[in-house]
């Protein structure tokens, strides 16, 4: 999603402006996983992205900033990026996190509760999301049951919320203000849960630009 901040100027300033007012959102799920081609990335290519963050001159910066410019708070810095990363797969902490945190990227891990609960073997365990938390990873929220929005009721979509609500609260003592839904859809009923919820914003899927004026979920 690329945020664009309106801009005062006209021509040709307005154009170099624009890359002091707006930002990028990468996301991720898998890395160094063949088996799983739709959602991974290989280690050449996260070593390649992250070589052109940096020979690009990009600034990465926490996704909550992006959220605060939105809210009009806060003025991001030329080329900002924030970097997101769905499902707390076992692969983040092996293979993307040592090299976001060599390059001193912050990420944001948004992580479906039910999946880290049952105890997948490809996916992290509480501890170790503790850990990256301690370490300097944001989490995030992903649903618990990681179920398509648009397909449940309203009463499922909302037991949903409370189940990763109480997950998180149990397993880490707070429940992360940023939401990302799974599959990166949902229909304004969804939305609207999410809101009630008291999330700060929510994140999807889809490709394109937004700014100051459009909705936070």
């Amino acid at each position: 999603v690329e945020l664009v901040l309106p801009q005062k100027n006209d021509g040709a300033d307005a154009m170099e402006s624009h890359a002091s007012g707006s930002a990028v959102v990468l996301m991720y799920h898998r890395f160094g996983e063949g088996g799983f081609a739709a959602t991974n990335t290989t280690v050449m290519q996260l070593e390649d992205h992250i070589a052109a963050l940096q020979q690009g001159g990009h600034v990465v910066v926490p996704l909550a900033d992006v959220v605060s410019a939105l809210k009009g708070e806060t003025v991001l810095p030329e080329k900002a990026v924030a970097i997101t990363v769905d499902d707390a797969y076992r692969s983040f902490l092996t293979v993307a996190w040592p090299r976001f945190k060599a390059a001193g990227y912050p990420v944001t891990l948004f992580v479906a509760t039910g999946g880290v609960d049952a105890g997948y073997d490809s996916l992290l365990s509480w501890k170790d999301i503790r850990f990256l938390q301690k370490g300097g990873v944001t989490i995030g929220a992903h649903s618990h049951g990681h179920g398509h929005f648009p397909a449940l009721s309203s009463d499922a979509v909302e037991q949903d919320i409370l189940d990763m609500s109480a997950a998180f609260q149990r397993e880490l003592g707070f429940i992360p203000p940023l939401f990302a839904y799974p599959y990166g859809e949902a229909g304004l009923p969804d939305m609207a849960a999410v809101r009630t919820a008291e999330f700060t914003a929510a994140f999807g899927q889809q490709s394109g630009a937004m700014g100051t004026m459009n909705n936070l979920f």
